[in-house]
């Protein structure tokens, strides 16, 4: 009975720590990118990766097995590259976070780069505006209205 608690328990958690944990920073990861990348990455990942992520755990299972006979004697085999696999992962979501970090960075100075155009209205509903960018913008030739009206 306790085998039966212990293994709905752990298959509970784990299922828990999927959908909000790694969905989550799944989807995060594309954020900074574009729509066309989205859709390629996205397909990528959800087709492909995970499909070859379960093959092939299924697949070293099933080596381990072979060479091992049964699952009590290939478990110290299996630690090991259960840990290496953590480690190699650790390594890719700091080098995804590093690279995530430096879009978002870069996304950043390139907003604080540009300039926005402020139309105030004054009662009669006629624009002003007020960026000095723009302002030169409309007095050097450019229309008001094609100012005021993006």
């Amino acid at each position: 009975m306790r085998c039966a608690f212990f293994g709905t328990a752990q298959n509970c958690l784990s299922r828990a720590a999927k959908y909000t944990v790694y969905d989550t920073t799944k989807e995060i990861a594309f954020v900074p990118l574009s729509s066309d990348c989205k859709i390629k990455g996205k397909a990528a990942i959800d087709g492909v990766c995970n499909r070859l992520g379960k093959s092939g755990g299924a697949a070293i299972l099933q080596m381990l097995l072979f060479v091992f006979v049964d699952v009590a004697s290939c478990a110290p085999c299996a630690a090991v590259l259960i840990f290496l696999f953590i480690a190699i992962w650790m390594g890719a979501v700091l080098s995804l976070g590093r690279q995530f970090n430096a879009l978002t960075e870069g996304k950043k100075e390139i907003i604080a780069q540009t300039d926005i155009t402020v139309v105030e209205l004054d009662n009669a509903g006629l624009g002003s505006i007020t960026s000095s960018a723009s302002l030169e913008a409309a007095t050097s030739g450019a229309s008001l209205e094609a100012a005021t009206s993006s």
